[in-house]
Order: C-alpha cells, then structure tokens, then sequence
C-alpha cells in the first residue's frame, strides 16, 4: 500500500493551502490574513515618515497600503487593495520614504498574522557627533526631503585608519551587520553638509 509520510502530509497541505488562498485572491482585492493560512508576501507603500526601526524588543510599526501587482495592456501594474495593515519593522534600521511618496516595499505575513517589512537597505544620514576610527556617534536618518529625522541612531565604525574620524555635519550611509549599525562610506565630501545642521 502506497502512503505519504507525515513530513510529506504537512508539505501537500501547505501547497493546498496557497493554491486556495491564490485562487481567492484572483479577481478580487481583498486580502486575507487568517493565522491559519500559510505566509504569504505582499507589496506595501512606504507611508510619509517611514516605518521605524525597533528599539530593544520593540518593534517599529506604520500603517501601510497593500498593494498587487495587475495585468494593465502589455504591462504589470501595481493596484491599490484598498487594504490596510500596521506593518512591524524587526530590523535596527528604518525604513525610509525617499520622497515623492512613490516608494514600495516587500512585506510577509508570517503563520501569527504579523506583517513584517524585508530588511531595509543602505540609509543615509547625517552625524551629530564625531565618530573616531574604532568607535561609535550619533546619526540622523535624512528624509526624502531633505530633512533630518528627530531619532537618533548610534553608528559604529570598522573601516577609519588610526587617528581618523568622521567629522560632524557628514553625510554618510550605513546598514546593520552583526546587531549593530554599521557605516559603509562617506556619501560626500566632509566639507559638505546638510543644511541647518546645527551642530558643531
């Protein structure tokens, strides 16, 4: 007699599951987000102000628009759902709106009906102190418009030489790498700083 192991089982049910689930979603812009169903991934927009970054054990949150992507003519469009979600941010990064209001990201709901937003890439920001070759300072994340945003980040840095530093008022980059933030270069010239910094 012909069987299927447990392991097996549970990876037909799964299939089952996303092929129902992609069958309702045909055709209609309701999104459902059950616990019971399988994880599934979504595209949301970027709200004005971003999504947060968690601090300690809590997350950052924003409430986001879910998006899919529709067949329009000879192309793919992204369509509103018309849905919304509070989409939870588990990185040390934030997530930036780099202005225009245009900016999209991937977001999962996971098996606890939690949305939860992919790691977040490279974010510029501005120095409100010195960080010295081998240590750390305080960052601003700079907005789509220019603008700095009032939280405060703790950049650390493994790439200065030996009496090296970069100065307040620099624009630099950074991303997470190990549990900490992480400057990768100098976005600009030293010289250069972000309007009405304010610091010295």
């Amino acid at each position: 007699m012909k069987y299927v192991d447990d392991a097996s089982a549970a990876v037909l049910q799964d299939l089952v599951r996303r092929e129902l689930h992609r069958r309702q979603e045909q055709g209609s812009s309701t999104v459902d987000i059950g616990p019971e169903q399988a994880p599934d991934r979504y595209v949301a927009k970027v709200p004005e102000g971003g999504i947060p970054a968690r601090s300690g054990l809590t997350l950052g949150k924003a409430t986001c628009a879910l998006y899919k992507a529709v067949e329009s003519g000879d192309d793919w469009v992204l369509e509103d759902t018309t849905v919304e979600r509070d989409i939870f941010n588990i990185y040390l990064m934030p997530v930036v709106d780099p202005g225009g209001n245009d900016s999209f990201v991937q977001v999962e709901r996971d098996k606890f009906g939690r949305w939860l937003v992919e790691r977040p890439s490279g974010v510029i920001a501005v120095t409100t102190e010195a960080i010295p070759q081998g240590d750390s300072g305080a960052v601003n994340v700079v907005l789509g418009d220019g603008t700095r945003d009032t939280a405060e980040y703790t950049v650390h840095d493994l790439i200065l030489n030996n009496g090296e530093s970069i100065p307040v008022c620099t624009k630099i980059e950074f991303f997470e790498y190990g549990g900490r933030l992480i400057w990768r270069t100098a976005y600009c010239q030293p010289s250069d700083t972000v309007e009405g910094c304010g610091y010295s």
